[in-house]
């Protein structure tokens, strides 16, 4: 199936080069910044694979996104990496709360964001295998060596990233010396910060 899915990604990204070559860069970058890494020997035929598709987005600093379908399935009988996560239970603070609070304090509003939040968390090196996903060296070349890839942090897409995240921030703030820590633990959504101050 994440071979199919890999053919056909290709097939359409090859009729637009210059976003075939925006993905292609996004799973270098990942590569580079240790998120993901090769899969040495992988011969592509056992083990489970993620398929994944490009999402177009229309935006200034981002017009392609990788979307990982960690709730694809062989058969309808079979089980998908979601089917097989716990998704914890939510530690994520309600929307509504943060912006009220945002609301009724300060004068001025400022927002911060985690940049790659999820992809910011490691995994364990046991589960990383189940994690794997095709791609190919050369996306302009039809007759292209496949790479297998791994993730080798936790990713966008699994029904456990919420939570893990989530448990990641708490976890550090709590030993934070920072005089801030109750201010952005407060006011943080998922990976989203909104502020207020009077000057």
């Amino acid at each position: 199936m994440a071979s199919t899915q890999l053919n056909s990604q290709l097939t359409r990204l090859r009729k637009q080069p210059d976003k075939l070559q925006l993905y292609h860069d996004l799973i270098q970058q990942q590569l580079t910044n240790k998120f993901i890494e090769v899969v040495e020997g992988d011969n592509h035929k056992s083990d489970h694979y993620l398929p994944h598709h490009a999402v177009l987005i229309d935006s200034v600093t981002t017009t392609v996104r990788i979307v990982f379908n960690c709730s694809a399935k062989l058969k309808a009988d079979s089980l998908s990496l979601n089917d097989c996560l716990q998704t914890g239970p939510s530690l994520t603070q309600r929307l509504q709360d943060v912006l009220l609070r945002l609301l009724r304090s300060g004068i001025f509003a400022y927002t911060a964001d985690i940049s790659r939040a999820f992809l910011r968390v490691g995994l364990q090196e046991t589960d990383r295998d189940f994690t794997k996903f095709l791609w190919v060296k050369d996306p302009q070349d039809p007759n292209s060596d496949v790479i297998t890839y791994r993730f080798a942090s936790v990713l966008f897409g699994a029904t456990s990233s919420p939570f893990l995240l989530q448990t990641t921030l708490d976890t550090h703030l709590k030993k934070s010396l920072s005089p801030y820590k109750a201010e952005i633990s407060n006011n943080l959504y998922v990976d989203n910060f909104q502020g207020t101050t009077n000057d």
